[in-house]
């Protein structure tokens, strides 16, 4: 069973950021995590190899990001 890496960058401060694997059940993918909703996070997601990655902004107080590939083929 394959997981996803999630990355939540804090905008200011390198020393908040945070990392964890999601597993994959029958409504999506999750993980059980306590976050500071007081301010945005940059959110990265990954596979297991990093063959991809895509991205977005959680923006404060939301529960849910926009995500977008990291590059952009024209």
């Amino acid at each position: 069973n394959e997981s996803l890496h999630l990355t939540l960058l804090h905008p200011q401060h390198q020393d908040s950021d945070r990392s964890v694997d999601l597993q994959a059940d029958s409504t999506g993918w999750h993980a059980d995590m306590n976050l500071d909703d007081g301010h945005d996070w940059i959110v990265h997601v990954t596979d297991e190899k990093t063959t991809w990655r895509l991205r977005g902004r959680l923006l404060k107080g939301q529960r849910a990001a926009h995500l977008g590939p990291s590059l952009q083929i024209q």
